[in-house]
């Protein structure tokens, strides 16, 4: 499992939706609509993301020691991937890349985030959909969903890579 898999875990104990489908169970349409039509506030958001940031440093460590990690020196790397192959007609990446086209310079798509942290091969698809550069520091992250998942889920994709890009800084030196 990669790092944000473990992540999701945390998410699922803070947001407590109800058990649709397979973890993480935040993820599903259901899980999403029920929890928009809770009447009692979701709580404890401060001890989430204190959780998330250090179980990050705990499951790297124990990849790192393991000799396991290797993480990517091509995450949170900026690049503008513009074209559309033709074998991937998907929606979500057609959509993706002409935000990109038309946005101009400031925008950035697939950027990759925790490739190698875990393990050689973990997390390689675990990327940002889009990212505006809103001054030299400061970004938005944009996650799309067009035929999947739910607007929850995306929701909760922006947080956890803003988390792993906060730790990911904490943590530029060890990680390369």
């Amino acid at each position: 499992m990669g790092i944000l898999g473990r992540m999701n875990v945390e998410v699922d104990k803070w947001l407590k939706p109800e058990p649709k489908g397979s973890p993480p169970h935040c993820r599903h349409r259901a899980a999403a609509l029920a929890l928009s039509e809770r009447q009692t506030s979701i709580i404890g958001t401060e001890n989430f993301l204190i959780e998330v940031l250090n179980r990050l440093d705990r499951d790297w460590m124990a990849a790192k020691q393991a000799g396991r990690s290797s993480a990517s020196k091509q995450n949170w790397r900026w690049k503008r991937h513009l074209e559309t192959a033709p074998y991937n007609p998907s929606p979500e990446v057609t959509l993706e890349r002409a935000i990109v086209r038309a946005m101009g310079d400031n925008w950035s798509n697939q950027m990759p985030t925790a490739s190698g942290v875990m393990s050689p091969r973990a997390d390689r698809r675990s990327r940002v959909d889009l990212v505006s550069r809103e001054s030299p520091t400061s970004y938005s992250l944009v996650e799309l969903k067009v035929g999947s998942d739910t607007p929850l889920y995306a929701a909760v994709e922006c947080v956890l890579y803003g988390l792993l890009l906060l730790w990911s800084k904490k943590r530029q030196k060890d990680l390369g």
